[in-house]
């Protein structure tokens, strides 16, 4: 074997060292990639779960403000008719017809449940049980 002169010894551990430190830099080049686009699928999967929450929770609280008013058009001692609850039950929204029908209890509605302000056995009962 011939013997190596000392300048190409030093010409191939530089090769090397330069290789490893081109090696590691793109090994962590590619997990930092790796590590951006799995964020960026999280977010985009998050986004597209809340959104639908976001829109059905909406809907669910304009229908509440809706039944809201309702209870306290009877609570308010108004006489309704089945015209009259036609007329109220036209301002809700009805969307992809979600709601079937509106009816009018017998004797208008109103009931022995109702007191303390207008609110209902259950609610006090959800109260004193600390929910």
């Amino acid at each position: 074997m011939a013997k190596r002169n000392p300048v190409e010894k030093k010409i191939q551990r530089k090769c090397y060292v330069v290789g490893l430190i081109a090696f590691v830099s793109a090994l962590f080049l590619a997990y930092f990639l790796l590590e951006n686009i799995k964020k960026n699928e999280q977010a985009a999967a998050t986004y597209t779960a809340q959104n639908p929450v976001r829109r059905i929770q909406s809907q669910l609280d304009e229908y509440v403000t809706c039944s809201n008013v309702l209870e306290n058009v009877i609570l308010a001692g108004y006489e309704l008719n089945e015209e009259g609850l036609s007329t109220l039950a036209s301002m809700l929204p009805n969307e992809d017809g979600v709601v079937k029908a509106f009816e009018l209890a017998p004797k208008g509605g109103r009931r022995g449940d109702l007191s303390d302000g207008g609110k209902r056995r259950s609610d006090r009962a959800r109260s004193a049980d600390g929910a």
